[in-house]
C-alpha cells in the first residue's frame, strides 16, 4: 500500500473474479484509497466462465465503462483451470483457448472492441502504456542528469588543478607541507 501511494508513476492491476461483485470487491476499496481518481488503475476481470447469465449484464457494464469509470478502463482475461493444468496444456495452449473463448461465447463474442479481451491484449497495453511513461519521464532523468554532472564538474574545479607531471606532484606536495606546517 505504502508502495502504490508514494509511487504515482505505477500502474495498478486491480484484478477481481467476475462472480464477485465489483462494489463490494476489498482489493477495489484499497485501490480506490491509493488511486482515487481512478487515473493508473486497471481493474482486471477473471474468470469470466463462472459468472452466470445474472451476472453477465452487470460484468458488461463495468467492462464497457457503463457503472464505474476508470481512465485506462476494464480488462476480461480467463487464466487456464485447474483441468488445463492437469492436461500440462502450455502457456501458448491456453492462450490460444482464451481467444477462443471470447470469440465464441456470448457475451463476449458481441463486443466490437477486442482489446479488452484476453492476456496478449492485457500484456500489449501495460507494454504501451510502459513506453509512454519512459517517455515521459525521460526528460526530466536527462535534466536530474545534467544537473548533477555540473555540480561534480564544479565540485571537480573548485578543488584545483590537478598535478599531471612528477615536477608538478613534487611541487603540489611541498607547497602542501608548507602550509600544514605554517598552520
Amino acid at each position: 500500500k505504502d508502495y502504490l501511494e508514494n509511487n504515482k508513476g505505477c500502474v495498478i492491476l486491480a484484478v477481481f473474479p467476475a462472480n464477485e461483485d465489483f462494489r463490494d470487491s476489498q482489493i477495489m476499496a484499497e485501490v480506490l484509497k491509493v488511486d482515487p481518481e481512478t487515473r493508473r488503475t486497471i481493474p482486471v476481470i477473471t474468470k469470466p466462465d463462472l459468472i452466470n447469465k445474472e451476472r453477465e449484464k452487470d460484468v458488461l457494464q463495468l467492462l464497457l465503462d457503463k457503472r464505474a469509470s476508470f481512465e485506462l478502463g476494464f480488462h476480461v482475461v480467463k487464466c487456464r483451470g485447474e483441468t488445463a493444468m492437469e492436461r500440462k496444456e502450455t502457456i501458448k495452449d491456453s492462450l490460444i483457448a482464451e481467444e477462443t473463448f471470447f470469440r465464441s461465447n456470448d457475451p463476449w463474442r458481441n463486443i466490437e472492441d477486442r482489446t479488452l479481451f484476453g492476456t496478449e491484449n492485457l500484456r500489449r497495453k501495460l507494454g504501451d502504456l510502459q513506453m509512454n511513461m519512459f517517455r515521459d519521464t525521460i526528460p526530466d532523468i536527462i535534466k536530474e542528469l545534467s544537473e548533477k554532472r555540473d555540480a561534480a564538474n564544479n565540485q571537480l574545479l573548485s578543488m584545483g588543478v590537478v598535478a599531471k607531471t612528477v615536477s608538478e606532484k613534487r611541487h603540489f606536495y611541498s607547497d602542501l607541507v608548507d602550509n600544514l606546517l605554517d598552520f
